[in-house]
Order: C-alpha cells, then sequence, then structure tokens
C-alpha cells in the first residue's frame, strides 16, 4: 500500500517502520543498483543475481512507489539510481580532537543544495548549532557541524543525546524525509559483545564505558518509538567502509571497485587500521581488529644527525644546519618559542602500557609532545602545511615510523589496495607523494608488487559519513534491535562485471 493511500495518513513511526521493512527485503537490488548506477537491465540483473522481470515488477509496485516522488529506485537520465529522498541517515563521529555530525540520504551522498533547501535541512543544522555547552568550531562544510571534543563523559553524553533529541525531533515534524539510522563512531576498541570501550587511549574518560549507559533512557526509548536503528561502532570501521563505498564514486574508481582485500591506514590522533579480506570487513573477536598504533615501535637510532650525514654527504652545510637544528628543538611556529627536544620517557605512558608503541614514539618523537593535549595542539592543519620542510628531521621519523608500518600492512595482510586518510595524511602534503617511496620500505618485494597505494578523499565528515553508512547497513543486516545484540552485524561486498 502507498504510504499516502488511504483516511488516515500513517504515523511518522509507521512511515519509518514500513519503509526499513521494504529496504531489508531489497537489500541486494538497492545496493546493486547505487554500486552499478547503469541502464543496463542485463547488468542490474547479473549483479544483484534477479531476473529483470522480477527486478522490474518491483520498481512499478507499490513498495517502490510509497508517496509521489519517493520512489526507492528511480530511473534518472537513462540509469537507475536510489533515490537519495527516500531516507535519511544521521552520522555522528566523536573523536579526539572534534566531533563532527552530518546526514547522507539513501544513495549515500550528503544532501545537495536542492534538497537541503527543499527540507530546510540549513535549520536543522543551527538547532544542532544552538545546543547549551557545546563548543561549535567554524566550518566551510555546508550540511555539517564541527563541535570540539572534551575528555569528559558529560560533556560526551550530554552531546551526544541533545544531538539525537534534536534530529528525532526536526525529522519526526518533517512531511518529506524519513530518519531510518543514527550511527555513532568513536575511537579505540569497543567490545561488540556488550559495547564496553575497553580501550580507548586518546578519550580516556571513555574507558571501562558501555556506550549504552552514555545515552539516556528516554533517548533510546524515543529511537524504539519512531523506528529509527542506532549503530554504535569503532571510527576505524566507519572510516573503511566510507573509503570503500567511496570506491563506486571516484573517477577512477572503476580500476578499484572490485578489490578484493583492501586495508585502509587512518592517520588521526590515533593510527587505525581497517581491513576487508574477500570482499568481508573483519572486526575480529572482540572488535579490536585494526590496533596497529599499539605495536612496538623501530629503533630510530640511526636517523641521528651524525649517522645521517656520513652517509648522505651530499647535503648543503644549510640543510645540515636546519636538520641539526630540528634534531635538538622543536618550533611549532614564528610566534611559538622553540622548545628543547622531549625525553621520551618524560611523555605520557600510553594506556596500552607498551613504553615504545608507534603512538606514543610519534606523539614524542616527531611532535615533541608529553601529552595527548599537547599533541593535538601541534597537528593543527596550519602547523603541518609546511612540515617537512620546517622539519626534515622529525619529518624523516615520520616517515621511518609510516614505512615500518607499510612493512608488516603489506607483508601480513598481502592487499591488493592500500588506502591512506586522516588529519596528518591530508595536511602534510609531501606524504601524498612520498607513499610510493614508503611502499618500497617492504622487505618482501612480492606481496608488494600487486599493492597499489592511493590517497583517500580529504573531506573532514568523512568518519561521519561512514557512521551513518553503519547505520544503513545495521538496519539492513542486524537484527532491527538497538540494543547490544543488535549491533552486531556482517557487512560484504559483491562484484561488479
Amino acid at each position: 500500500m502507498s504510504l499516502t493511500e488511504g483516511a488516515i495518513p500513517l504515523a511518522k513511526s509507521d512511515e519509518n517502520a514500513i519503509k526499513k521493512e521494504i529496504i531489508r527485503k531489497n537489500k541486494v537490488l538497492i545496493d546493486s543498483v547505487r554500486r552499478c548506477k547503469t541502464g543496463d537491465k542485463t547488468l542490474l540483473a547479473k549483479v544483484s543475481n534477479m531476473s529483470w522481470p522480477t527486478i522490474n515488477n518491483f520498481l512499478s509496485s507499490y513498495s517502490n512507489k510509497n508517496e509521489a516522488g519517493h520512489d526507492l529506485i528511480i530511473n534518472a537520465m537513462d540509469k537507475y539510481e536510489v533515490n537519495s529522498s527516500y531516507a535519511t541517515y544521521l552520522g555522528i563521529a566523536v573523536g579526539a580532537r572534534e566531533t563532527k555530525v552530518t546526514l547522507i540520504g539513501m544513495s549515500f551522498d550528503k544532501p545537495t543544495e536542492e534538497l537541503s533547501d527543499k527540507y530546510n535541512l540549513e535549520d536543522f543544522f543551527e538547532r544542532l548549532k544552538g545546543i547549551s555547552k557545546l563548543i561549535v568550531k567554524q566550518s566551510s562544510q555546508k550540511n555539517m557541524v564541527c563541535f570540539e571534543t572534551k575528555n569528559e563523559l558529560w560533556y560526551l553524553s550530554h552531546m551526544c543525546n541533545e544531538i539525537i533529541k534534536i534530529a528525532l525531533d526536526f525529522f519526526s515534524q518533517s512531511s518529506g524525509l524519513n530518519l531510518l539510522g543514527i550511527g555513532i563512531t568513536f575511537p579505540g576498541i569497543i567490545d561488540k559483545k556488550d559495547l564496553r570501550v575497553s580501550f580507548c587511549p586518546n578519550i580516556s574518560c571513555l574507558n571501562g564505558v558501555y556506550l549504552l549507559n552514555v545515552l539516556y533512557d528516554e533517548v533510546l526509548e524515543d529511537l524504539n518509538k519512531n523506528s529509527v536503528s542506532l549503530c554504535i561502532a569503532h571510527d576505524t570501521l566507519a572510516i573503511t567502509v566510507y573509503e570503500k563505498e567511496n570506491l563506486y564514486k571516484r573517477s577512477d574508481g572503476d580500476k578499484y571497485k572490485n578489490r578484493d582485500n583492501i586495508v585502509c591506514l587512518y592517520l588521526g590522533v590515533g593510527l587505525g587500521l581497517g581491513i576487508i579480506i574477500n570482499d568481508q570487513l573483519l572486526t575480529g573477536n572482540n572488535n579490536s581488529v585494526g590496533e596497529i598504533g599499539h605495536i612496538a615501535s623501530p629503533s630510530i637510532e640511526g636517523l641521528e644527525p651524525e649517522k645521517i650525514f656520513a652517509i648522505e654527504k651530499t647535503q648543503s652545510d644549510e640543510e645540515i644546519e636546519k636538520y641539526n637544528y630540528d634534531y635538538n628543538y622543536y618550533e611549532i611556529s614564528d610566534k611559538v618559542k622553540a622548545e628543547k627536544r622531549i625525553n621520551v620517557a618524560d611523555a605520557d605512558r600510553c594506556h596500552c602500557r607498551l613504553d615504545d608503541c608507534i603512538e606514543r614514539m610519534i606523539r614524542a618523537n616527531v611532535f615533541n609532545s608529553t601529552t595527548i593535549e599537547q599533541y593535538i595542539q601541534k597537528t593543527q592543519a596550519e602547523y603541518l602545511e609546511h612540515f617537512d620542510t620546517d622539519h626534515p628531521y622529525r619529518y624523516a621519523v615520520l616517515k621511518h615510523y609510516l614505512g615500518y608500518l607499510f612493512n608488516i600492512i603489506i607483508n601480513l595482510f598481502n592487499p591488493d589496495l592500500l588506502i591512506l586518510c586522516g588529519k596528518l595524511l591530508n595536511s602534510i602534503s609531501s606524504l601524498r607523494s612520498d607513499k610510493y617511496a614508503l611502499k618500497q620500505s617492504t622487505s618482501i618485494f612480492y606481496p608488494a608488487s600487486n599493492c597499489e597505494i592511493i590517497n583517500g578523499d580529504d573531506s573532514p565528515d568523512c568518519v561521519a559519513i561512514g557512521a551513518a553508512i553503519l547505520s544503513y547497513y545495521k538496519l539492513v543486516e542486524g537484527d532491527g534491535t538497538n540494543n547490544t545484540t543488535g549491533m552486531q552485524f556482517n557487512i560484504s561486498w559483491n562484484k561488479i562485471p
């Protein structure tokens, strides 16, 4: 039945429930259409493993035509596409530095300007900016809000609950858009059995916290009443799923979209690794796959100036002087007095309890930071733009650590595609070109020979988009509940001929 048929209009929660059921039943077709964007009926039938008469029957049925202008699958310019405005998903990415909030539609795209104007989405984001006690950070991105993150549990709880309450209220009043899912991601290991944060070195107040307890009981009840799915997950899973889905949209995507084994190295406040093997997203026994930042780091003794200069005799006196200065001092900008080189032993010990984990060593040896707070301050974008030339020694140390990680990743997982993303990559432009040299650090050439390395999307809200995408997969792959067991689901991808 059409949602607009009958004398009594359906309540928003009933609309949501019906739409969610339609999406679940037609998940394979929806995903095939979104990834293919083709008008080729034979190809669409092959990818979805459905006959064209069956597909055509759905396209002409009431299930596909719930509301005028809100068909689930539409034919636009001789191509079948998923109608983005059929449903909306909210992504909340809680990071150590910032928390970003964004919206996507069924096509996994952010709302167009036309859609935003039609449904007054600007008002939604303005209401988010008005949440009391939160610090809003300026952003040039449309349809996104960025809040400063504080390492205080009450603040994180207040932020997440108020965002959800505003979203539920706004979309319950909307006459055209249906909010079907909300995804929230956090850094650190989130045990998928009970949603407890078992390890979070960069937001220490979350350690040991059961994340469902962060949300108020009335908020969880309202999510269920409104038939809105909730997904709580690790931020590295979100960025990995986002980058995988983005391969279907990139201009060079045809070259990469059918790669079986993809590894995504996220270079943010922490170092995370997302892994797709045989087109299956890996999570591990307790959701701790990919904590590569907490392995022992290699020695940097060979990078000391006197040893470097003994090998590289071609450097000018000016380069040697700058390298020596950078070895002994750290100057964040012309306005900030140069700091003396810190002793690594004085740096805060990582919560992983390993004295020489790579994350701790990067904070100390590359950015001369004793605390997470200092590291966050020194890795603001404006301080990183010329990091390679301002800090030649420390940039060499950073590449040394990353080359070590490349060696482990390529030899251990044997990927055919390595995607690099995150703030360090986006801000230090030289890393984007030096990645090929880092690949040469791989000790066994053969696994590296067929592994291509590409830069991921540099959009500031890509983790939040990934969180929203995860809420879609939770809707179609989960058991339909918003409890701990309902957060466990599998994500996989099929090839497109």
